[in-house]
């Protein structure tokens, strides 16, 4: 229960039929000693943990890294839909005629498609899956519309070391491209969702982070020897050798992950074992 219930006229009758002569503190002096008894359990827990195992890089950060890796394999692919969100937003004219597309081929008529944001791979995954399901708008306007293709052989002026240069736009995406797309899209989302997982601010999440691991570097593996598909193995390559850069070596990790979900009731140390199983550390 929140501070402030020790406020409320029915918990203070509450405590009153309890004991009449207690006069109980008010929020402010609750929190005050909750916080107080915070810092104490804080201080007993420094005097028995080193404090290299209080320091830990970010897990969310590292799978940033991890998936800029693999997702470099695909950048003309994502640059292709990429290209295509932006000429579509790039004007109410535009956005209205992507709607119109949509209604005819039964889509809802407010139907639109996330940005992308460079430096945050998570919302270049949001793009893609919801690219997908607008494929086929994709190719009637690239087909029937004479801006849209202009816009792609549109050449751009950069200026690079105090020289211009012409870089053309990548054109917009072909079956292939998207093919490949959604199968990596597919494989991403194992790490979308630790992400969100991994971000929340009201729960604790140290107890997880080690199944975490564990199942995307199983999933990474997976890729590895999957022969079928070229691109995704090779994607996983990439990924593989930056994981192994952070998490390959059980010597490097920081051990307070063992501990944290060796604390959760629901793993205790057998779930430590297996885990160091899937390591390969028997």
């Amino acid at each position: 229960m929140p501070f402030k219930v020790v406020d409320q006229k029915d918990f203070r009758a509450f405590i009153r039929d309890l004991n009449p002569k207690y006069k109980p503190p008010n929020r402010h002096k609750v929190a005050a000693v909750v916080l107080e008894l915070y810092f104490e359990e804080k201080a007993k827990i420094k005097s028995v943990i080193e404090g290299a195992h209080l320091h830990m890089r970010c897990a969310c950060h590292i799978f940033n890294l991890i998936v800029k890796d693999g997702m470099a394999k695909l950048s003309c692919e994502i640059d292709a839909i990429g290209n295509c969100v932006k000429f579509i937003h790039s004007s109410p004219a535009r956005l209205e005629s992507f709607r119109e597309y949509c209604v005819l081929l039964r889509f809802h008529k407010m139907s639109s498609i996330h940005f992308d944001v460079v430096i945050r791979w998570n919302a270049t995954y949001e793009m893609l899956n919801s690219a997908f399901k607008f494929k086929e708008v994709f190719s009637k306007m690239a087909f029937e519309c004479d801006s849209f293709i202009a816009y792609f052989k549109e050449k751009v002026s950069k200026e690079v070391d105090g020289m211009t240069t012409k870089a053309k736009w990548v054109g917009h995406p072909e079956v292939d491209d998207w093919e490949r797309l959604v199968s990596f899209a597919h494989f991403l989302k194992k790490f979308y969702d630790a992400t969100l997982t991994l971000s929340a601010i009201l729960t604790p999440t140290s107890h997880l982070i080690l199944s975490m691991v564990i199942a995307l570097q199983v999933e990474i593996q997976e890729q590895i020897l999957n022969a079928s598909n070229a691109t995704l193995q090779s994607m996983a390559t990439s990924m593989k050798l930056k994981f192994d850069k952070y998490w390959g070596d059980i010597e490097k990790m920081n051990l307070i992950l063992f501990v944290a979900q060796a604390l959760d009731p629901r793993y205790k140390f057998e779930m430590f074992e297996t885990n160091l199983e899937e390591l390969g550390y028997g």
